[in-house]
């Protein structure tokens, strides 16, 4: 479970450097104080997205369904290449028979 949680995280924090990165590109002239706060802008909006799949993730690992919401956020994010390689877990098309 952690995996995947360790990978989702991973992707997101990628995304979100990488759009700071290009908007702060285009604001050359941004104050250090700016900068600073679409930096911590941006890491607030991406935990706040990512708080509900990671607490689902959590629970879903205590009600023992944790291989199935894994799987599935895996497939949802485009994580399941990362995520097989790391646990050996198959992809939810496999697992549904396809």
């Amino acid at each position: 479970m952690i995996p995947t949680i360790v990978s989702l995280r991973e992707k997101v924090e990628t995304i979100r450097k990488g759009e700071v990165t290009r908007t702060l590109a285009r604001i050359r002239d941004a104050s250090p104080e700016t900068r600073a706060a679409i930096e911590a802008l941006s890491y607030a909006i991406a935990n706040e997205i990512l708080h509900a799949p990671t607490v689902k993730l959590r629970e879903s690992s205590r009600d023992g369904a944790s291989q199935r919401w894994a799987l599935f956020v895996s497939e949802l994010f485009g994580l399941q290449r990362h995520q097989e390689a790391q646990d050996g877990t198959a992809s939810a098309r496999e697992l549904a028979g396809g």
